[in-house]
Formats: structure tokens, sequence, C-alpha cells
């Protein structure tokens, strides 16, 4: 059954890149330039601003930066590039000079009522354009996840330059207030795999200042000041950091690591403007040269992104067993999830702070192995091992003979524990 599902679980790696992952990011919104009529104002979840049927749908404002009035008579908004007039404009509608327009979206009220566009929009982003009469793309932007009664819209009116916004249907939009006024810096180079290492750049902001870091902490105006490309390489032969803890258990037999694991370059950086307003973070991750293992290449990476202090910082880390734990907080397993397998531990310490909850105060997927050498953690065969990180596990021999190995994720690394199994419940939860 276990080689079934290391087979099965061979299709994709979750990597907890608690270091240099995501997020993070989404990619950096983008929009085609600024002229005549363009979409102006989006709006995805709105509760706030009723249509005139008293439906509160989703909404566009196209608006007209030209100084001449123009007819949008027959021109299309869609949500698929590949099918442009998902909704076509009325007959008659004219856009006068520095104006604007709005129109609603909805999957459900665009089925009867012609005024509104038959689809709706999604609040984790997406890409949206807008085609004139004759098939040209008059205006194209993509926006990332938004909050509700939150926009994505240019300012000023038609400048071509988009910010998050607060909503302002029907009016001029407002200036972007806190990090939402402050444009994330871009990278040369989106994550993925590469054979070799690479000067990355990062496009700084006009009027900002750029700071990065490259080990999975939260960049700050205390971090590297970016000034020149940076060389993202192999990171293997760096020193073991995370996967080598043995604190994130009770047991005293957790064993780490003892040769190098795979290892992920992971950078992160942020804008800061003359006012200290800082932008959100933009995270990459590259794996390279020896980590850029061939099975992994066409699996799908999932990566979830946090400042490694979140889960091992001795006060608050819920990866660890920390400070509650060793002044008498203990903690419980659940069986078959191994021997302190769901440590409570320092995830006491989290007072209901949801984003340190990760994955609800798991301190410890995996653990121990009954009858024989602690493993860093596993999910059967996916190993989130010593550090949290994502790996194929080694505990079936014909998986070791194929080399999967162990991966380490930038400030974040997991050891695929090859010793040899000595019966008893295998330590890695649903294994």
């Amino acid at each position: 059954m276990l080689k079934k599902t290391a087979k099965r679980t061979g299709a994709g790696i979750m990597s907890l890149a608690l270091l240099l992952g995501t997020a993070g990011m989404m990619p950096v919104p983008s929009a085609s330039a600024a002229a005549g009529v363009t979409i102006n104002e989006v709006c995805p979840k709105n509760t706030t601003y009723a249509a005139p049927d008293g439906g509160m749908y989703d909404w566009i404002e196209l608006y007209n930066n030209s100084g001449s009035a123009v007819d949008i008579s027959g021109w299309g908004i869609s949500d698929k590039e590949d099918t442009p007039y998902r909704f076509t404009i009325p007959s008659g509608t004219v856009l006068q000079p520095n104006t604007g327009k709005i129109f609603f979206c909805d999957g459900t009220a665009g089925e009867t009522n012609s005024a509104v566009a038959p689809f709706g929009l999604s609040t984790s982003g997406e890409m949206l354009v807008l085609t004139d009469k004759s098939g040209n793309v008059a205006s194209k932007i993509t926006f990332t996840d938004m909050a509700k009664d939150t926009s994505y819209g240019q300012y000023p009116d038609g400048s071509g330059e988009y910010y998050v916004l607060k909503p302002t249907p029907g009016a001029n939009n407002s200036a972007p207030e806190g990090s939402n006024a402050v444009r994330t810096p871009s990278f040369s180079a989106e994550s993925g795999f590469y054979d070799n290492s690479f000067a990355l750049s990062i496009e700084v902001p006009q009027g900002t200042t750029v700071y990065y870091t490259t080990d999975g902490s939260d960049p700050t105006t205390e971090s590297q000041r970016y000034g020149s490309p940076i060389t993202v390489q192999d990171m293997t032969s760096q020193p073991n950091k995370y996967s080598a803890r043995t604190d994130i258990s009770a047991y005293t037999d957790v064993l780490a690591p003892d040769e190098g694991v795979l290892k992920a370059a992971v950078v992160r950086a942020i804008a800061v403007d003359s006012q200290g307003r800082q932008s959100a973070i933009i995270t990459k991750t590259y794996f390279i040269g020896s980590a850029n293992v061939a099975k992994y290449r066409n699996m799908k990476v999932v990566s979830l992104v946090t400042d490694p202090s979140n889960l091992f910082d001795y006060e608050k880390g819920i990866y660890v067993t920390g400070k509650v734990y060793e002044e008498g907080g203990g903690g419980f397993s659940f069986p078959g999830m191994g021997g302190g397998g769901f440590n409570m531990g320092d995830w006491g310490n989290q007072g209901g702070d949801a984003q340190q909850g990760g994955f609800g105060g798991f301190a410890g997927f995996g653990g121990q192995q009954a009858g024989g050498n602690a493993q860093q953690g596993g999910f059967g065969d996916i190993n989130l091992g010593g550090a949290g990180g994502p790996v194929v596990a080694a505990d079936e021999e014909e998986v070791l003979q194929e080399d999967l190995g162990s991966l380490e994720l930038g400030g974040i690394d997991v050891a695929a524990d090859e010793d040899t199994q000595q019966g008893g419940a295998q330590q890695g939860g649903w294994g």
C-alpha cells in the first residue's frame, strides 16, 4: 500500500516554503498602456454599491481619457481573452471626455438582464479585457487576490498606473493608502527550475528603495539594500539549517540528516518610499542545478510562505516544542500521526492569532518511528520533514532506489531519513 501511495504522491510536491515561496507570491499586476477608453477600476466583491435592480454585483468601470466623446456601442468586456465579447456593450453607449461608466457583472443576473455582464469577477484574481467593435484590444488588466469591498484601479483616472484602492464607483478614483500606495518590486525571473545560476534583477519602483532577503525572512529596512543584480545559485552546498533542528519533538532520538540536502534559493523583497511606507512583499523560489531534479520539473508545486520565526521561534514558533511546552504546557498526539505528531507545544502560545497558526498549529507532522530511529516528519510519502518543507520521502526501499532523496527549500530544509524503518506504526500521518 505504501509503495502505491509513494507512486501517486510522486505527482506533486507541497513545499512549505516559509522561506522563499509566496505566496508567494502571485505575479505582479499588469495592465496595457492607457489610451482613450480603458478599464479604470474593478471591484470583484461588492457589498455596498447597489445596481439599479438593487443587486450587489461585481462591477467594472470604463473611463474615457481622451479629449473627445467615444461611442463604445458593440465593444466587448470579458474575463476570457479568447472570448472577448462575453458581454457586448449596448447600442447608444457614449462616453464623454474624462468621464466613466459602471458595468455590473453577475453570472446569474446576467442571464435575464441584458444590462448586466453574464459573468462574475474572482476575488482570487483574474484577467479582464476590453475589446473595441473592430476586434482590437483597447485595454487589458490582470489583478490578483482582492479583499471584500476593495478595488483595483488607476490613479489618477486613466493614468495607466494601477493600485489597490478604496472603491469609488461613479466618482474619481481616490489615492491609494498605506502599503497600497507603494508599488511592489518586480523580478526579472519567475519562480521555477533552472539548469544554471543566473543574475536576478529587481525593478525598483520610482521614488523607492528596495530591500531584500535570501534566507526566507520578511524583508525590512534593516535588510540588504538592493543595488545590483543578485546571483541566484544552487544552495545545496550551504549548511543544513532547519532540517538539522531536533527541537521539533519531545523525543530525544530525533535524527537530523548527516549530509547536505537539496535546497532552493529564495528571494523576498519590498519597496519603501520616502515617507517610509512599505509595499507588499514579493517572493520567488528558484530550484537551481542539483536541486533541479528532473522528476520534480513537471510536478505542481504549492508554496506556503511565512517568516521562519513563526515556525521555529522559542516564544511563538508552532513547529517546535518551545516555551509553553518546556514550562509544563506539554502536548498530545493523535494516533497514527506519530509520537508527538500533533504537538501542541507553542501552538498554545498563539493566542488565537490565525496568521501564526499555519496548519492550525500542527507543530510536528511526523515525529517518531515506533520501534526504530526517529524520522523527522512524514506524511507517509510526502515528507513535511524536520523543517516543515516538502519532500518526497524515502520511506520505501523502492523509492530510495529512485533517488528521490530529500529536499531543502532555502531557509527551510527537509530531510528524508534513509534509516531502515524497524517495525511499529509509521509516524508519518496518513502513511
